[in-house]
């Protein structure tokens, strides 16, 4: 199989290629059942209120963006 084919897929005539940020996530460790609580915890009471700062935007969002990917791998 190509690189080509392994970064990309077809479906239905539409082209997905994968992210950088799903490459990166699909090598990440199992993440354990007990994370879920503390992220959400974090959601609410930290990411939420700063919403729009620059913590938000180059900490808090790609680190929830991060979670997301490498958990649907699971």
């Amino acid at each position: 199989m190509t690189l080509l084919k392994m970064m990309s897929t077809s479906t239905h005539n539409k082209t997905h290629k994968t992210t950088k940020l799903q490459t990166i996530a699909s090598e990440a460790p199992v993440i354990p059942n007990f994370t879920q609580p503390v992220v959400e915890w974090l959601e609410k009471n930290v990411r939420k209120p700063l919403e729009g700062t620059l913590f938000d935007t180059w900490i808090a969002t790609p680190a929830k963006e991060y979670y997301i990917t490498a958990k649907r791998r699971d």
